[in-house]
């Protein structure tokens, strides 16, 4: 089929149309660009960190590197890897809020026991991940972990491969949160004989079953104030009632 002159001219304005509007499309993408990037209404001003309770936002993340820094400029998926190295933090979300502010929301693990080790403290979450290692043992009361092997550990390390100690700890955890009770250590070495200290007073779980049962017949009797166990053991360790016994007082 023959295209006449008018077709042909016609066809050939419609293609230079649509030329020009493409490369004006993209010198407006350009010029689009070069705002975004060039001005400083964009350069980042405040860092917001949000639900820290245990970290302070230095911990967190050194907001001299983001300040002033052009907020489509910063790569958020390397910053978030970075903040995931501490050991403290569980989850990380950053948020760019236009024109210029950053917001990290953290959600940071807990610290639920210590292991005391030539006179240093590790610090673990629920899931056995050294969280941090000092030097001074002042004013970290938490509850002493004994029978785990902490040689070779690192931060951010797991102290055991065992799930049932694993299990059991994070278990005797919420146990101790929902009953607001404090024990001063715990010792796994043996998971078929568990036993915890209350102060001076001995608390025999036995084997990794029925464990749940066996926490709630030892809080409760250490929380009531019919029983004073100050010297002496509670072995839940079997079926049936617990055998309460309390060593006598010298001077008696």
């Amino acid at each position: 089929m023959r295209i006449t002159p008018k077709e042909y001219i016609k066809k050939n304005k419609t293609k230079k149309n649509k030329r020009s509007i493409l490369i004006l499309g993209i010198f407006i993408i350009s010029i689009g660009l070069f705002v975004l990037l060039k001005a400083e209404i964009f350069n980042i001003v405040e860092v917001n960190v949000e639900n820290n309770k245990i970290l302070s936002n230095e911990d967190i993340l050194d907001e001299s590197n983001l300040l002033g820094n052009n907020i489509f400029l910063v790569k958020l998926n390397e910053l978030e890897d970075k903040i995931l190295l501490n050991p403290y933090i569980e989850e990380v979300s950053i948020r760019r809020r236009i024109p210029n502010k950053i917001s990290v929301i953290v959600n940071e693990r807990v610290a639920s026991y210590k292991i005391i080790e030539d006179n240093k403290s590790y610090i673990l979450n629920d899931d056995l991940v050294i969280m941090e290692k000092r030097e001074d043992l002042d004013g970290i009361v938490l509850p002493i972990l004994e029978g785990v092997d902490i040689e070779g550990r690192e931060l951010g390390d797991s102290v055991t491969k065992n799930k049932e100690k694993a299990e059991f700890l994070k278990l005797l955890k919420r146990a101790l949160d929902t009953y607001d009770m404090k024990i001063d250590s715990v010792n796994v070495s043996d998971i078929n004989n568990i036993y915890l200290y209350f102060d001076d007073c001995k608390v025999i779980l036995g084997g990794n079953n029925d464990i749940e049962n066996k926490l709630t017949k030892a809080i409760n009797i250490l929380k009531s104030d019919k029983v004073d166990i100050s010297n002496g053991y509670i072995n839940v360790s079997f079926s049936g009632n617990p055998v309460i016994y309390k060593k006598q007082d010298a001077n008696n």
